[in-house]
Formats: structure tokens, C-alpha cells, sequence
């Protein structure tokens, strides 16, 4: 496991109380056109098929992702409209390489210049 998978995986617990949601929400966001099933996700992602069935479910219980048909054995998803598909792409962008994601690192606090009554 590269650091950055660790951080990520740290920042997904953090926010969602699942340290793989981030990663499969960021996968899900990037296949185009939105169509895609579980095998593909696990794959993508390099996490065994039932953590992305677990979270394939929690975000279908959301509405986030909705069944179509089953073909062949295999269960298609599709990704409905939602901000939180944008959101997992730059909070990953912004994890994985804050500099590029124009996240400015500080030396000084925002509060060291204030000045104080």
C-alpha cells in the first residue's frame, strides 16, 4: 500500500466512518459513462469484492447509485447526478497531492498576523 492510499483511507474514515468510501466513490465518479458493475469497481480499486459490495449498498441507499439489469451473472449500477461525485474527486485530488490540487501548505498560521486588542 502506497502512503497516499493510507491517507486517503485515513481522510474516508474520517468523513464517512469507512476508509474505503472515498477510493470507491472516487472510481465510480470517473467511469464514464456512469454504467458499471462490482467486479469493475474491485478491480479498479484493488479492494476484495465484498468491502465494494458494502459500500456499492450504502451508496445505493442513498440514492448516489441505482441497479439496472443483471447480465450474465453480473449486476450493473449506474451513478445518478449528484455534487458528491465531484466532491470525491477533488477531495482525492486534494489528498493525494495537495500541491496540484491548489491547496497552498502555510508555514504561518492565519492567526499569527492578527492582530490582538
Amino acid at each position: 500500500m502506497r502512503i497516499t492510499e493510507d491517507a486517503l483511507r485515513v481522510v474516508s474514515q474520517a468523513l464517512f466512518g469507512s476508509s474505503h468510501r472515498l477510493e470507491v466513490a472516487r472510481a465510480i465518479a470517473d467511469i464514464e459513462p456512469g454504467v458499471f458493475y462490482a467486479r469493475q469497481i474491485a478491480e479498479l480499486v484493488g479492494i476484495p469484492d465484498n468491502v465494494v459490495g458494502r459500500e456499492l449498498a450504502r451508496l445505493e441507499r442513498a440514492g448516489l447509485i441505482i441497479r439496472l439489469e443483471t447480465v450474465q451473472r453480473a449486476q450493473y449500477l449506474e451513478r445518478q447526478p449528484s455534487c458528491f461525485w465531484a466532491f470525491s474527486k477533488s477531495m482525492t485530488s486534494e489528498v493525494v497531492d495537495p500541491g496540484r490540487a491548489g491547496i497552498a501548505e502555510s508555514k504561518e498560521s492565519p492567526h499569527e498576523n492578527a492582530q490582538r486588542p
